[in-house]
């Protein structure tokens, strides 16, 4: 008989068990195959996992086997060492390999787990048995997920608990391994729990002593005079927080704490700490403020990038690291990081700060880049910190805000992106001049314009307020402190005083805002923010890009040139000359050209020179071309400057007149917008108001795929979505969030509220489930599949449609109470009368019928559709009932009592239908969503004559907000009661958050070319 058959025989008796000094032998082989093998092992099948766990184990006891000469002494060996069941396996496999003179480690492993596979497959159980009993008494399971899961490689940690939990369960033999690793897991979390436990505390420890002595460094600290005296107000505008008001700076305490320890922590290891955060996320003022009096001012010095020598002090900030790329050339850039890096390795506690969308350009710094994987990233304010950001400076300041502004700027500061700091400020600012100091108030705050607003009004009041001839002034002045580059964010630059003496009066006027802000010798922007929140200022920036892009062409130009040892060929000459000439002449751009550039541009000109002399026209040649730049640069000035008086006023009138007759509410106020910025004609205005009466409240983001329910809560503060990808997405309709997403575990064909809004229903092709609103948890499933859903007024009858009828369910027990099987095809719709008394049904067969819930009974409906019914409802008030088909046909049958008669029928390709008031809504095929007079029974004008194809509609009880979506997976939002609105910066800010931010480039994109720059809000 086969020595494979004959081990396979029943066992008589149970083995020894494992010596420890051959378990831990053991324990130690299988540790050695996971830190080598187990990315491999986690991706074996459940019997390969097995087997090369195993011949790990007993890979260290063959091996000392295979030396013990004879087949008997090897058994000998064997048995000995517990191996039992396994004895034949292993000595059959010591033998084979005792005639390989050395085998290694991974010989021995590979023959046995070929060996322990073959036997796995045999009939009788034995090598299967005693492998399970093997690993089970070495822990194997917990070790190998305890080792995955130490060395953070969860993915191996799942694959291997994966594999062995279904080997338990698919084969009796190996049950065992089902219950090793529960208790594996459960284990490690007891572990993990006590270790988190143990630290947290450790850190709690750390926090106070830290605060502790924060405490003791405050009262100690040199503070400033000027903190004595209270400021003319506490919030600081667009400029940052600084030393004089450091007394009303709130918020940031946590993170401050974090820089302070990790300030020393990274000067131990002789690195400087690099702060990151999006621009307005308040890196300046956290600094300024904040870290600075933790620390104590005479010990600390702040510099800007490109600072000739640094002062010697115990800790160094560097703020506004992004000049180092916008402001330096290549040379002094290395010079400034070559410094910081010497006076970090001195012990000085060096603390950057850098905007994040800097990041990709630190790659290249060698410094920079290895400051990366430590960097402490700023992130905005929590909820909790915004309010104490908000409220406690005026409190400090002996002043309450009214808490019905405090809510206000709660909900506005979370529709704002992440740069919203300064926004806010300068908002309160206003406000707080608007109420002469004495009180915060709505009514001031709304004056102010609110917080996407405030900024524009008030740089435009100054604007406005400038004679005729400094407006030009004006312009110039501010895209020479700007710094464009053609692929990075625009920011600010400083720029000299001494430079701005003809634009001193205009310069002045802006400082006075607190818009601009003078530091020293230098002047630049209070903040980036003004660089997008001014709409004019936004305009001449994206009208100057295109001399940016013939800089940045030059600069690549001129490279080349160098590269291919100067070749003559490759000078500019003619039109493309004139065209970069003024690059020269212009101080705003020429300072961001390079020597070589000049040197390009100047061997250029020399050439041209040159051939002017060999054709005798030298003297009549360098006079044309100096006139030639001196024109091309006053024409550049020229055209720039008529971006903002009369040279855009025909694209304004041609961007309103779209505006006006665009179908498409979301096109049609990217149109307005954009025409107010051009110029501020009658037309623009016109427009502007028009788009701000629309009833389109903005986009959610939307499924990848298309949206088949769509659900809005009885109070409209809420949506769900669900379609195609089997996930549910719960929004909130104020701040046009997403709250949280569940997975329904199947194409998703019906959401609902309950009445009270506190639970939601889903109905997918495996399951209905029952989910608490608030958080998403699922609280109960009915099982099995339905192809609609309906719920009674009062929350507590649920109706599922099946292919044979109709069953009902008791919620939230989610037990069946009972089944209507008067149907004649598969129900493809259902909803409730308002009175929870009846409810109606379609059918696939085009039939609508109308049942009586206690009884059954089946009342009769005049009018049928011929096609597949999409959508079937009763009005709220329960006096009419409609449906619409595949047939291309809408029917509205009037109820009276337990009678219904044939009300109204329109021709329409609908979808869905939803009620809003007295109005009926249908949305299809097309790009509209038409509304129906119900009690007049005729078409009223269109919700939306041109949008988005939308498939799927519904509207919260009291027909105030709707919401539409289709197969394009974006989620529109409508809402029906519009204020009347005649102020156009009032309608521009409406527009501005309907559209939902600050970059609008790429939908702006999408519109079309020939229209000037991006709106921008």
């Amino acid at each position: 008989m086969d020595q494979r058959q004959e081990s396979d025989a029943e066992p008589s008796q149970e083995p020894p068990s494992i010596p420890p000094e051959a378990a831990a032998a053991m324990r130690g082989g299988m540790t050695s195959l996971l830190h080598r093998s187990g990315h491999v092992l986690k991706a074996m099948t459940p019997q390969g996992i097995v087997a090369f766990l195993t011949a790990a184990a007993v890979a260290p006891v063959v091996g000392d086997a295979v030396h013990r000469g004879t087949d008997e002494a090897i058994r000998e060996r064997l048995d000995g060492m517990g191996a039992g069941y396994l004895t034949d396996v292993l000595a059959a496999t010591a033998i084979r390999l005792r005639e390989r003179r050395t085998p290694t480690e991974q010989q021995r492993i590979d023959a046995l787990a070929e060996e322990f596979l073959v036997r796995m497959a045999g009939i009788a159980p034995t090598v299967r048995v005693g492998m399970c009993r093997l690993l089970c008494e070495l822990g194997a399971a917990r070790l190998a997920i305890g080792e995955a899961v130490t060395a953070g490689h969860l993915d191996m940690a799942t694959g291997l608990a994966d594999g062995l939990t279904r080997l338990g369960r698919e084969s009796v033999e190996f049950a065992a391994l089902t219950g090793e690793v529960s208790d594996a897991l459960a284990g490690l979390r007891t572990e993990l729990t006590g270790s988190a436990v143990d630290h947290q505390r450790e850190l709690e420890r750390t926090r106070e002593t830290l605060a502790g002595m924060l405490d003791i460094d405050r009262r100690i600290a040199t503070v400033p005079t000027s903190h004595t005296t209270p400021p003319d107000c506490p919030y600081p505008g667009l400029l940052p927080f600084d030393a004089s008001l450091a007394d009303y700076f709130f918020g940031r305490d946590r993170v401050r704490d974090e820089i302070l320890v990790r300030l020393t922590a990274e000067a131990d290891q002789g690195r400087p700490l690099l702060l990151t955060g999006p621009s307005g996320v308040g890196k300046t003022s956290l600094l300024a403020a904040g870290v600075e009096p933790a620390l104590g001012f005479d010990q600390v010095a702040t510099v800007a990038p490109g600072a000739e020598q640094l002062p010697e002090a115990p800790v160094l900030i560097v703020d506004q690291l992004e000049e180092l790329f916008t402001v330096l050339d290549a040379d002094r850039r290395a010079e400034f990081l070559t410094a910081i890096r010497e006076r970090s390795g001195t012990g000085t506690r060096v603390l950057l700060s850098l905007r994040t969308d800097f990041l990709d350009r630190c790659l290249a710094e060698p410094l920079l880049a290895d400051l990366l994987p430590h960097q402490l990233i700023l992130g905005p304010l929590s909820d909790v910190e915004l309010r104490a950001a908000i409220e406690r400076p005026a409190l400090a300041y002996g002043i309450t805000p009214e808490p019905e502004l405090v809510r206000l700027l709660l909900r506005d500061a979370g529709h704002q992106p992440d740069g919203r700091l300064p926004l806010l400020a300068h908002a309160l600012a206003v406000s707080w001049e608007v109420g002469a100091g004495r009180e915060l108030t709505v009514v001031a705050y709304q004056s102010a314009g609110g917080i996407s607003g405030a900024v524009g009004e008030s740089a435009e009041e100054v604007y406005r307020e400038l004679a005729p001839e400094h407006r030009g002034v004006a312009r110039r002045m501010f895209l020479r402190m700007v710094a464009l580059t053609p692929d990075a964010p625009d920011t600010r630059r400083r720029v000299p005083l001494t430079e701005l003496s003809a634009e001193r009066p205009v310069l002045d006027r802006f400082v006075a805002a607190r818009l601009v802000t003078v530091d020293g010798p230098t002047a630049q922007p209070a903040h980036e923010a003004l660089l997008t929140a001014w709409p004019r200022l936004a305009g001449w920036l994206a009208a100057n890009q295109a001399a940016v892009q013939r800089q940045a062409q030059l600069v690549a130009d001129a490279q080349e040139w160098i590269h291919r040892q100067r070749d003559p060929d490759l000078l500019y000459r003619g039109n493309r000359l004139e065209s970069v000439t003024d690059l020269l002449i212009n101080p705003a751009h020429g300072r961001l050209l390079r020597d070589q550039d000049r040197e390009f541009l100047t061997a250029a000109l020399d050439a041209t020179r040159s051939r002017e002399n060999r054709n005798r026209a030298m003297r009549t040649g360098l006079v044309v071309l100096a006139a030639l730049a001196l024109v091309v640069a006053g024409l550049t000035a020229w055209r720039a400057d008529r971006v903002t008086t009369g040279g855009d006023q025909s694209l304004s009138r041609q961007l309103a007149a779209e505006a006006r007759s665009a179908g498409d509410p979301r096109r049609a106020a990217l149109l307005a917008l954009a025409a107010w910025q051009n110029e501020q004609t009658a037309e623009a205005k016109d427009a502007l108001l028009a788009a701000a009466r629309t009833p389109y409240a903005g986009r959610l983001p939307g499924h990848g795929g298309p949206v088949r329910a769509v659900a809005v809560s009885p109070d409209a503060t809420l949506a769900a979505t669900g379609g195609d990808d089997h996930a549910v997405r719960v929004w909130e309709l104020g701040a046009r969030r997403q709250r949280y997403t569940v997975d329904a575990g199947g194409v998703v064909t019906d959401i609902l509220f309950t009445p009270d809004g506190s639970r939601m229903i889903t109905n997918s092709d495996g399951a209905t489930r029952v989910w608490d609103t608030e958080d998403g948890k699922q609280l109960s499933t009915v099982e099995g599949s339905g192809t609609a859903i309906a719920l009674s007024p009062d929350g507590k009858t649920l109706l599922r449609g099946e292919a044979e009828g109709v069953s009902r369910w008791n919620l939230p027990s989610a037990a069946k109470t009972g089944f209507f099987n008067g149907l004649r095809a598969p129900v493809t719709q259902l909803t409730f009368a308002p009175d929870g008394t009846r409810f109606a049904s379609g059918e696939q067969s085009g039939a609508v019928r109308w049942w009586d819930l206690s009884s059954g009974q089946e009342f009769p409906l005049p009018g049928t559709h011929s096609g597949r019914v999409t959508s079937v409802l009763f009005s709220p008030d329960g006096r009419y009932l409609a449906s619409t088909a595949e047939d291309g046909t809408i029917r509205l049958r009037s109820i009276t009592g337990g009678t219904a008669g044939d009300w109204a029928t329109f021709r329409a390709s609908s979808g869905s239908l939803a009620f809003a008031k007295t109005e009926l809504l249908a949305a299809g095929d097309t790009r509209s969503i038409r509304r129906f007079d119900v009690s007049g029974r005729r078409e009223a004008d269109s919700l939306v004559r041109d949008a988005a194809a939308t498939r799927i509609l519904s509207a919260d009880p009291r027909g105030q907000v709707v919401v539409a979506a289709g197969d394009a997976g974006d989620i529109d939002v409508y809402r029906l009661n519009v204020a009347t609105q005649e102020d156009p910066a009032r309608a521009r800010q409406a527009l501005c958050a309907v559209l939902g931010g600050s970059n609008l480039t790429m939908e702006w994109t999408a519109v079309g070319p020939d229209r000037g720059a991006a709106p921008r809000c």
